[in-house]
């Protein structure tokens, strides 16, 4: 990370996220997953989908993160939205703000309000405990309206427990 952060030495960076990651060190994998996506010229879609689903198996958030949106998207391999939020969904497990949101996002679009709402509720929640001066609140008010009484009450319980059963992470470090 010192040729990322410090040098900017792209050459060297490279090749020290290869050799980190040939050792196993989960950051790097993703990083150099990253850098096959974003930063390689053309993009190697393949090598950064193989490398993400390697890391997101491992347990690694941010390469889940990456995985699914690679899988939403076909980049590396065919749209699979049923994957995509299988990753999300457990990246949002974790404790991640960002990918609640993108889950909550995905279950609307399917048609399932109720769930989509309760995501959408456990975002809220976390986001509030930052402060509306810090980050943009979620907003689950609008989902809400599309459900009945009873489905609401019940997608509110669920949103409680859930957001109990998930890790909270400093604001900073929830995307």
């Amino acid at each position: 990370l010192h040729y990322e952060y410090v040098q900017f030495d792209d050459a060297a960076q490279l090749k020290w996220f290869k050799r980190a990651e040939e050792l196993g060190h989960s950051e790097a994998g993703w990083r150099l997953a990253y850098h096959y996506r974003y930063n390689a010229r053309p993009p190697d879609h393949k090598a950064a989908f193989a490398l993400s689903r390697k890391w997101a198996e491992r347990g690694n958030v941010w390469a889940m993160i990456e995985l699914g949106d690679m899988l939403e998207r076909g980049l590396g391999v065919s749209k699979d939205r049923v994957e995509a939020m299988k990753w999300y969904e457990k990246a949002a497990r974790t404790g991640k703000v960002f990918t609640m949101e993108q889950l909550s996002r995905m279950l609307l679009e399917d048609g399932k309000v109720s769930e989509a709402y309760v995501w959408a509720e456990v975002s809220s929640l976390r986001r509030k405990r930052v402060g509306p001066d810090k980050i943009k609140q979620s907003n689950p008010v609008d989902l809400a309206k599309r459900l009945s009484a009873k489905e609401l009450k019940q997608a509110k319980k669920r949103a409680i427990k859930l957001d109990k059963e998930i890790p909270y992470i400093e604001p900073w470090t929830n995307w």
